[in-house]
């Protein structure tokens, strides 16, 4: 259990291909019995509560049978360690140049020694928030931090989405939880909200310009 796993698995808790949900939920629900079942004897009362919250399968996690080893793709997790690298690279020169992550960018390019499958390179551009994963002829990594206008707008869109999202958690909502929201701004903000309507729409928010 990771920060990495769990916001890697944030989208899909929220997607609505039910299927693809109910596998990250029981996922994340075997992952944290397990968990329990490995810290009972160091933090017995806090393993007691994750498992009883988790479906537990005895009476209490310390008359559960420890965890069996099992077989696993190594390939895989080496990997995802290679891609997480390059995400912690890329977030560097984001720091570096000044740029935050909710501003998307175009493309990092990275070196060949780093070429991973096509899925691996989606996780990356969704983590560095870029549009394309390019490999390239050096044995190096950049970030291009050429910002566009689309780009930019698409930037201001995401910081409005953040700015949304602290609201609904104010409001003590859930995810699920559909809103309607007021938005006053000038004529250029109006414009970026009605190019990005779709946007707010899946993210449960019912927009009017004011």
């Amino acid at each position: 259990l990771s920060n990495w796993y769990l916001r890697r698995s944030r989208d899909r808790f929220k997607t609505a291909d039910e299927q693809d949900k109910n596998w990250a939920i029981v996922t994340t629900r075997t992952i944290l019995n397990n968990l329990a079942k490995v810290l009972a004897p160091f933090t017995p009362f806090m393993a007691e509560d994750i498992y009883r919250k988790t479906g537990e399968e005895k009476e209490s996690v310390h008359l559960a049978s420890w965890p069996t080893t099992e077989k696993y793709n190594t390939k895989i997790i080496e990997e995802m360690a290679k891609a997480r690298k390059i995400v912690e690279i890329g977030l560097w020169l984001r720091d570096q140049s000044g740029i935050k992550v909710r501003q998307p960018l175009a493309k990092i390019t990275i070196a060949k020694t780093n070429e991973l499958p096509t899925e691996l390179k989606v996780v990356i551009a969704d983590e560095l928030n870029v549009k394309e994963v390019v490999i390239g002829d050096s044995g190096e990594n950049f970030l291009d931090t050429k910002i566009t206008d689309d780009l930019q707008s698409e930037g201001e869109m995401r910081e409005l989405l953040r700015n949304i999202q602290e609201l609904r958690k104010q409001a003590g909502l859930n995810p699920g939880d559909v809103i309607n929201l007021k938005i006053a701004t000038d004529k250029v903000g109006q414009e970026l909200v009605n190019k990005f309507m779709r946007k707010l729409n899946e993210e449960q928010v019912r927009a009017k310009l004011g």
